[in-house]
Order: structure tokens, then C-alpha cells, then sequence
């Protein structure tokens, strides 16, 4: 077994300073890929911040204005678990000649619509003396600030800037109301020192039968002083009534949505296990251009050979590993503790293990060298697609589910998920067993290894090893071979 070993190591790697180059760059591969991309989505919500995002809203409008400037001057925290997300909106009024350069250069706006309606119904239900109740009106006027029918705010997002999280966004865009999405800043507004001197002042017309839309001259709001203190009282009572009875704005935050997701709250944490499976099967497969099948000694028996030829790749698999998760410690799965980075490490070796395992399998089984590559590539495809490591499996159409259930990478996904946190032995075990299945491979491969190579020896009329010419095998060969 060793001279077999030391074979293939002297011609599959140190033979010349390509072969002892090109294995190298072969290490790297699982790296290059793997890390890549958990790195580059490790996490990517502490800068959506820098997302261009405006607050559209028109002049003509005293609500509005003022809801554009809150809006513009306030940086929109949104929370889930201990995920701080902060969204900085840019105020633009619906007249701009650039508005349609800033809604193309924009990731998200919103269109405060026209408030006018609004603030009169608003004033409607301060100006009603038959709610006496003021926690009744308070309610009403919750009420009508949430009513999703009135269309104060609409929210767009600009797909063609990232479909993906505009699709996430829209979803929970729909899941909180866009409407929240902007009420702390709406009761900001109403209870401001200007607005609520204009707002009692429409309560006043409306007692005066006073059309809205005309504006009370000097001299008439000199005649209405006394009035208008009085109403200005009850309607500064009842603002702030319904402001104490926002629950978001007792943290003083403009959003707060509240998830449980679990401590670990890095993107890249969710992305590792898919991305750490599909690294380690393009490796295995890229090793298996070194260690290949050739014949080097004819004298070693194919058996040998090939379990030799096994024990390079798995070495190799041991130093791929190496190589992508160490940068994965110091980037920041250091902070899932040392020991679920460890049995990450572990289950990034072990998937190797298994998957190199099923690809010499499958190019020692295949006649073809480009037939056999294709093979494998197909399945990787198949297994990217059906792994279940960026969505749910549940929510693939069914041929991918099924294809979930029998291919090997759904498998590691799961396994390698379950080791980074939270860890459930019974499902890792469940998994691992479900993976061993596919060991079936390898008997096949070391079989057709033997004929291939029996082939070999009698078409060069290669002596064969000792051990291998007086077997049942090689015997139903040649006999095979001389009929």
C-alpha cells in the first residue's frame, strides 16, 4: 500500500514543478469558491444604509411637507432578534425636475400621497362633539392613520436594482403595512407646535361652516381668538392622546419590528452550509484531474492502486477543508464558539470525504473521461438546485424535493447546518446514514477499475501483479478474452 501511495505521489504530484503547481491550485479551489461567496455575504444588512432610498411628497400639501422633512431626518431603525437594520430616507418633492433620475438612481421610495384628505377627516372626528369620550376619538384617529384604504403611502421598490431584496422587502412591506412603515413620523408631524395651530383652525371652520379649502383672513382669525384657544386646548389634548397611544413611539423608534431569528444573525452563517457543500464538491472533483486513473506501476495490483489513489484525494480533502475554514474563523464563525466551528471544520471533511469518494467512484466506473466529468457536473447541478441551502426545500416544486431526498448534497447541507448551532445529534445521524447509501458507488468503481485495468495488461501484454493472475477474475477474463 505505501509503495502504492509513494507511486501516485511521485507521478500524480512531485513529477514536475507544473504537476506540484497544478495540485496546489487545486487546494485552493473550495477556497476560491466557498469563501468568496460567504464572505462577500457575510453581512450584508450592516450597510443597507448606504442603499439610496427618497421620501416623495408634494408641496401643496401641509402634512406632507412636514411628514417629508421627519421622515428625511430620521433614521428608520428596523430590529429583528439583534439584527439592527438603520434606513436613511432622502426627502424630494414631487415637483423636482430630477424626480424621475432620483426615483431611477433610488433602491426604494416612498409617495407620501396628497394629506389633505387626511387632515380633514382628522379634523372631522376632533371637531364631532358627539364623541365624548376622548379615548374613543383617540382610536378614530389611530384608526384612520393606519387605514390602509386611504393610500397615504406607497411604497415601490426598483427591481432592477436587486429583484431578490426587493422581493423581500415587498414581502414584508405587505407583512407590517407600509402605512406603519411611517407612523411615528405621521404622529410627529400632528402633534408639532405648527401643525396643531393649523389643525385647530380647520376644527374652528368646520364648527363656522366654513368651507375647507378657504383661508380665514387677520381679521377673522382676530375675531375667532377666544374660540380658537379653547378649541386649540382640546385639540392638543387629544393629539397627544392619540401619540401616548402609539406603541412605537414609547422607544422613540420609528420602526420596530420585532423577530425571533435565534442569536446568530449573520448572513453568512445561513449562506455556509450550502456554499461549504458545493466548495467541497467542485474540490473533490478538481482533485480527481491530479489523481486520476492512470496506470504508473504496472506491478501494483489495481486494487491497491486504487485505494492508494483514494487515500491522496482524501489527503488532499483534509488540506481543502483546511484551507476554507480557517478564513472562515477569523471573518467571524469564531463567534459561534470554537467548538461549533470545529464540528463545522469536521463536517466540511467528512462531506469531502464522502463526496470524493462517490466521484472517483463515478469516473473509475465510466469508460469516458469527458463522459465522466459530465456525470458529475450534471449532478452538481441537479444538487445545487435541490440542496435546500438557500430556500426552504418545502417551498421547491416537488421533482426537487424528491431530488432532496436521494441526492447526497441535501444530505450535508443539513448535517452541516444542524453542527453550527443548535446542534441535533438524532437528525445528523438520520443524515449521515441516508448519505452512506451512496457508498454503494464504490464497490462499482473498484470492480470496473480491476476489468479496466486487466484489459490494459492484456491488450499491451503487461505481465499481470502477483496476486491478481491466478484469481477466478482475471481467469473468466482471459477466458472471455480467447473465446
Amino acid at each position: 500500500m505505501f509503495r502504492a501511495i509513494k507511486d501516485e505521489i511521485k507521478n500524480g504530484i512531485t513529477k514536475t514543478i507544473f504537476h506540484v503547481i497544478r495540485f496546489g491550485g487545486l487546494l485552493i479551489i473550495p477556497f476560491i469558491y466557498g469563501f468568496s461567496y460567504i464572505f462577500a455575504f457575510y453581512d450584508p444588512f450592516s450597510n443597507v444604509n448606504k442603499v439610496k432610498m427618497i421620501v416623495i411628497t408634494d408641496k401643496n400639501s401641509f402634512l406632507g411637507s412636514e411628514i417629508g422633512e421627519n421622515i428625511s431626518n430620521t433614521k428608520n431603525k428596523i430590529k429583528l432578534g439583534d439584527l439592527d437594520l438603520t434606513l436613511k430616507m432622502n426627502h424630494i418633492y414631487s415637483d423636482n425636475k430630477n424626480l424621475e433620475n432620483e426615483k431611477k438612481d433610488s433602491f426604494v421610495y416612498l409617495r407620501i400621497n396628497d394629506t389633505n384628505e387626511l387632515e380633514n377627516n382628522i379634523a372631522n372626528i376632533i371637531a364631532d362633539d358627539s364623541i365624548i369620550q376622548d379615548i374613543v376619538s383617540t382610536s378614530k384617529i389611530i384608526e384612520e392613520l393606519n387605514n390602509p384604504t386611504n393610500q397615504i403611502v406607497k411604497l415601490t421598490l426598483n427591481n432592477k436594482k436587486n429583484y431578490l431584496l426587493a422581493f423581500g422587502i415587498d414581502a414584508g412591506s405587505s407583512m407590517y403595512s407600509t402605512t406603519q412603515f411611517v407612523l411615528d413620523s405621521l404622529l410627529k408631524t400632528i402633534s408639532s407646535e405648527n401643525n396643531i395651530n393649523h389643525l385647530s383652525w380647520q376644527v374652528l371652520k368646520k364648527k363656522k361652516n366654513i368651507p375647507y379649502e378657504k383661508s380665514l383672513t387677520a381679521k377673522e382669525k382676530d375675531n375667532y381668538k377666544n374660540e380658537f384657544e379653547i378649541i386649540k386646548k382640546d385639540v392638543n389634548k387629544k393629539i397627544n392622546r392619540v401619540v401616548n397611544a402609539n406603541p412605537f413611539n414609547k422607544e422613540q423608534k420609528p420602526i420596530q419590528i420585532e423577530g425571533h431569528m435565534s442569536e446568530h444573525t449573520k448572513y453568512g452563517y445561513g449562506l455556509a452550509p450550502f456554499f461549504i457543500s458545493v466548495a467541497m464538491w467542485i474540490g473533490s472533483m478538481t482533485l480527481t484531474f491530479a489523481i486520476h486513473r492512470k496506470i504508473y506501476d504496472n506491478s501494483i495490483s489495481p486494487g491497491m492502486r486504487y485505494f492508494a489513489k483514494w487515500t491522496l484525494l482524501v489527503f488532499g480533502i483534509l488540506l481543502q477543508a483546511t484551507i476554507l475554514m480557517i478564513p472562515l474563523y477569523f471573518i467571524g464563525f469564531k463567534f459561534l464558539g470554537l467548538n461549533h466551528w470545529f464540528m463545522m471544520y469536521g463536517g466540511a471533511i467528512i462531506t469531502g470525504i464522502f463526496f470524493v469518494s462517490i466521484i472517483q467512484a463515478i469516473r473509475f466506473s465510466v469508460s469516458g473521461r469527458t463522459v465522466s466529468i459530465l456525470l458529475v457536473i450534471i449532478l452538481l447541478v441537479l444538487q445545487m438546485a435541490s440542496a435546500g441551502g438557500l430556500f426552504p426545500i418545502e417551498t421547491q416544486t416537488s421533482i426537487y424535493q424528491f431530488l432532496n431526498k436521494i441526492l447526497p448534497m441535501g444530505k450535508t447541507v443539513t448535517i452541516i447546518r444542524e453542527l453550527s448551532y443548535e446542534t441535533n445529534w438524532s437528525n445528523i445521524m438520520i443524515n449521515f446514514s441516508m448519505l452512506s447509501i451512496w457508498l454503494f458507488i464504490v464497490p462499482i468503481g473498484v470492480v470496473a477499475n480491476h476489468y479496466k485495468t486487466l484489459r490494459h495488461y492484456k491488450n499491451n501484454n503487461i505481465p499481470l501483479p502477483q496476486g491478481v493472475k491466478n484469481t477466478k477474475l482475471f481467469e473468466n477474463f482471459r477466458n472471455w478474452g480467447n473465446s
